[in-house]
């Protein structure tokens, strides 16, 4: 069970550095917190923070290159023009931002380098909204399956990348702490499978996930 969410921090637990089995000490020892109404009432409440500080937002707007300066970003082009800025963060996949927003002077990693990095899975989802309860099921549902050697071996396999035999899942019922998700006497479920990063993504995988 220690393992599960190893998976998802780019190494299997055979060969992962122990620094991230925190994420087992926060779960455990420290609590996770649920924000009532769902992780959208965070973002509107930081939404409305930053507004009442005069903070300008700018939506719908791709980013489509980082402009740099003496080795510093000064300013992201988009699709609708351009912003300069003081301190600029960027949230989106590390190999993706350098290899597509910034020139390759400015890079600190080669397109080389990214080809041969191996990285987490990733996975598939499934949202399920239902007009009757679950019983016997927790907010957080873990099913594990098989040999999890032999699994991280699959998912992690570059060369030939395939389904694991043994599928493990996660289940998660926001409903059965939070009925402000769901209808009156329904629930919410979300279903998450980890699948190698660069699998096939065709209906047959998806047939099978739905019918194990």
């Amino acid at each position: 069970m220690l393992e599960y969410s190893i998976g998802f921090v780019g190494g299997s637990p055979m060969n992962t550095p122990s620094i991230y089995y925190i994420m087992n000490h926060v779960d455990l020892n420290m609590g996770v917190w649920y924000p009532m109404g769902g992780i959208g009432v965070v973002i509107e409440k930081l939404y409305e923070y930053c507004i009442e500080r005069g903070v300008e937002f700018c939506f719908k707007e791709e980013v489509t290159k980082m402009l740099t300066e003496k080795n510093n970003a000064i300013s992201v082009k988009t699709t609708k023009g351009s912003h300069e800025a003081e301190s600029i963060i960027v949230t989106a996949d590390y190999p993706h931002s350098e290899l597509e927003l910034v020139e390759e002077k400015d890079r600190s990693y080669s397109k080389k380098y990214w080809e041969n990095r191996l990285f987490a899975p990733s996975a598939l989802v499934i949202y399920v909204g239902l007009d009757r309860k679950l019983e016997g099921l927790e907010h957080h549902n873990l099913y594990l399956a098989g040999d999890w050697g032999m699994s991280f071996d699959t998912l992690y396999d570059v060369d030939d990348p395939e389904w694991p035999a043994n599928i493990s899942y996660y289940v998660n019922l926001t409903s059965k702490t939070d009925p402000s998700v769901a209808p009156e006497n329904g629930e919410t479920v979300f279903i998450l499978v980890p699948v190698p990063d660069d699998f096939e993504d065709t209906p047959d995988v998806r047939e099978k996930c739905t019918t194990r």
